[in-house]
């Protein structure tokens, strides 16, 4: 169950940080505690190595294919994806 927005006639400006969601609002602010955020920054790091290191062992027509992709289905793009998850995910040590 969402609340509807109302407009605001105040001048005040909206306020970025509490949104309307009640959902949203829970999630933002359990990733304000710090242990939530070792763990969240720990594994969005895992996947910018991962990303980095798959993609180096990408031959250079995969990688051009990969980084002008704009989005629509592809199966070099799925299966590099594939492969970023799955190295980011394990339990080897990526550095």
């Amino acid at each position: 169950m969402t609340k509807k927005k109302e407009a605001n006639f105040s001048g005040e400006k909206p306020s970025v940080i509490k949104s309307m969601d009640p959902e949203f609002n829970e999630w933002k602010d359990k990733l304000k505690k710090p242990e939530s955020q070792g763990a969240f920054f720990e594994m969005s790091q895992r996947y910018q190595v991962a990303y980095s290191k798959v993609l180096d062992q990408q031959p250079f027509w995969k990688k051009t294919v990969i980084m002008e992709n704009t989005g629509q289905e592809d199966r070099v793009v799925n299966e590099f994806c594939k492969q970023v998850v799955e190295l980011a995910e394990s339990d080897l040590k990526l550095n």
